[in-house]
């Protein structure tokens, strides 16, 4: 079994990146494979999670292999200025799937795995051990 882990911070979300005419030939395949209409140009917009998506759909469905991707969130983490909490990040999240147009359930959903972690007890002890 192999595993795609992604750390994902929310201001990846916001980046918009130049890309070659065969990634958005790409990015309107996977589109079109999780039932997607190409009213936003994945290679344009959230490019760090759709390329994620599509590094899934070419390992699962273009190659037979049983992989699965892993989003990390971390929770708690004042010095990435991101969401600091569980509800701050779904809401986040929520938010790129509608502009994505992705619904909860997709072909590969069953194959992504939203993972939060709270990091605020392991900064404290880090703190107390360097004092």
């Amino acid at each position: 079994m192999s595993y795609q882990a992604f750390n994902t911070h929310a201001d990846e979300y916001d980046a918009w990146f130049d890309s070659e005419p065969g990634a958005t030939i790409f990015a309107m395949e996977v589109q079109a494979f999780l039932g997607v209409h190409p009213v936003v140009d994945w290679s344009q917009v959230f490019y760090q999670y759709t390329n994620r998506l599509a590094h899934l759909y070419l390992l699962r469905e273009l190659n037979d292999i049983h992989a699965f991707l892993v989003f990390l969130y971390f929770i708690g983490d004042h010095e990435m200025d991101g969401p600091l909490t569980l509800r701050e990040w779904k809401s986040a999240i929520q938010v790129v799937k509608g502009i994505l147009g992705l619904r909860e359930a997709h072909k590969l959903s069953k194959y992504v795995v939203d993972l939060f972690i709270d990091i605020s007890e392991m900064q404290k002890a880090v703190a107390e051990r360097t004092q």
